[in-house]
């Protein structure tokens, strides 16, 4: 079984906590629609969102801990705010004793087959999201990423609970596994698309550079073609395998 692990910011360092509370619970539905019950979904957060969505598999945590100042200048605080809440999470999750952990921005949506996927290959030390799709808000299309989708995306890794201390650094949680890289543990890549990003929503912490200046550099003709071809049509089969 897969413990998500959602961890969420405060109303106090929200934009708008309205909005933040309506793109929680997109995730939250995109999470609970696995083709499986083999999971639960623990919410870290100083303030339960102001959502209707309820499910058996979904469990809040509040904290009671300050929450960091919204400062752009600085994004340190909010890391390790971040950090604490899934340290914490993870903790809670040891009375479901879960086979693996998977840490899910409280923007992004995953795919329906993860939860039956990870119940077949409960032996693995877990896998890295090597490719993945990028959404910017109110686009037609979903932007393929066929490598290094870790690098950009904090929902992108699977793990065993006891390795999931090796993903925090001096108070950091580092979700592209660079950590790992000491212990000698290179996780396999996830054998199919795992999540979206979801960029581009005005509540991004990290996510603010326009897709064309993320992902390609100007000047770079061959690299703008390449840039092009990676927009994908948001498919049918897209929408239900990750309730988008």
């Amino acid at each position: 079984m897969i413990v998500f692990l959602v961890p969420l910011k405060s109303a106090k360092i929200s934009k708008s906590w309205k909005a933040t509370s309506e793109t929680f619970e997109r995730t939250a539905r995109s999470i609970c629609n696995q083709d499986c019950d083999k999971f639960r979904l623990v919410v870290i957060c100083h303030e339960k969102p102001d959502t209707s969505f309820e499910s058996p598999f979904l469990d809040y945590i509040q904290v009671d801990f300050l929450p960091p100042e919204n400062d752009c200048k600085d994004y340190a605080p909010l890391r390790k705010d971040k950090a604490k809440k899934l340290l914490i999470g993870a903790e809670y999750s040891k009375k479901s004793n879960p086979s693996h952990l998977m840490v899910v921005d409280a923007d992004d949506f995953v795919s329906n087959k993860i939860a039956s996927f990870v119940d077949k290959n409960v032996d693995q030390a877990g896998y890295i999201f090597d490719n993945g799709y990028v959404y910017e808000s109110g686009s037609r299309f979903f932007y393929y990423l066929r490598r290094h989708f870790a690098n950009h995306c904090g929902t992108s890794i699977i793990i065993k609970p006891n390795l999931f201390e090796l993903l925090f650094d001096d108070g950091i949680y580092e979700h592209r596994g660079f950590t790992l890289d000491g212990f000698d543990l290179n996780l396999p890549k996830l054998p199919f698309v795992g999540s979206i990003y979801n960029r581009g929503h005005g509540e991004n912490i990290f996510a603010n550079r326009n897709l064309g200046r993320q992902f390609y550099r100007d000047g770079d003709f061959v690299g703008y073609l390449k840039h092009l071809s990676r927009f994908r049509p948001i498919t049918l089969r897209m929408k239900k395998e990750f309730s988008f």
